[in-house]
């Protein structure tokens, strides 16, 4: 995997306003709109440093079903196999 920069202003922004910043761009095949991808994830707490509200360590769902809020289907479109 290859580490990206994680200066706030190389965030990129794509539609309906859902921003993102390649943490480690993966080296795998890019994802596919309509199958099954399994994601990790950390909800964190804005205002209480450090609080998690959820996790999921192997969370699946097909991409562009609906499945999940759209930001998710916004954001991983794209994405490609290992990357954060």
């Amino acid at each position: 995997q290859e580490q990206a920069n994680k200066g706030t202003s190389n965030y990129s922004t794509l539609q309906k306003g859902v921003r993102y910043l390649d943490v480690c761009v993966g080296k795998g095949s890019l994802v596919q709109n309509r199958k099954k991808v399994r994601v990790k994830y950390i909800l964190r707490a804005k205002h209480v440093r450090g609080k998690i509200l959820d996790q999921n360590d192997n969370f699946g769902f097909r991409l562009g079903r609906g499945e999940v809020i759209p930001g998710w289907d916004i954001g991983v479109q794209g994405m490609r196999e290992g990357g954060r």
